[in-house]
């Protein structure tokens, strides 16, 4: 199973004149493991490769800097039937060098163990991921923990 979320988000800058907007990395076809977005991380090609009609999407900015889970992130979920355990399997930026983002965050099943109702199961799995608690750097070191339902805008400001 994997659970992934998606905070889609709008960048201006292109429409405005004089912004001093940096000209790395060169959006929307950045060179893979040579360019790297500051406080993110390097840029790589995605091993599956991109989605037809999604443009480049194939080439994304890994954000394991930018987003580290908190120390109550115990990889566990126990509900009354179910155990499931939980591990980070991606985080990443993607920008179609216009003005269109998305930051997205995946964790993954290694192991459950189901019995019962799966739908009570997937309703707790949600809540308590969207619960877990994140931290996110902010320019010049600092860092703002939040929980992932509500980390859209300090990771759009970094």
């Amino acid at each position: 199973m994997i659970i992934s979320i998606q905070i889609p988000f709008a960048d201006s800058r292109r429409f405005l004149l004089d912004t001093n907007k940096l000209l790395v990395p060169g959006w929307p076809l950045p060179t893979p493991d040579s360019e790297f977005v500051r406080y993110f991380g390097i840029i790589r090609k995605q091993r599956s490769g991109s989605v037809s009609g999604w443009g480049s999407e194939g080439t994304i900015c890994t954000a394991n800097k930018a987003v580290q889970f908190g120390r109550n992130f115990t990889h566990i979920i126990r509900t009354p039937d179910s155990q499931l355990s939980l591990r980070s399997l991606f985080k990443k930026l993607y920008f179609d060098g216009h003005a269109v983002g998305k930051i997205e965050l995946g964790v993954g099943s290694k192991k459950t163990t189901e019995r019962g109702n799966n739908s009570y199961l997937l309703s707790e799995i949600f809540k308590k991921f969207l619960e877990t608690q994140v931290h996110i750097k902010e320019y010049r070191g600092k860092q703002v923990e939040t929980n992932i339902l509500r980390m859209g805008k300090p990771l759009v400001s970094l």
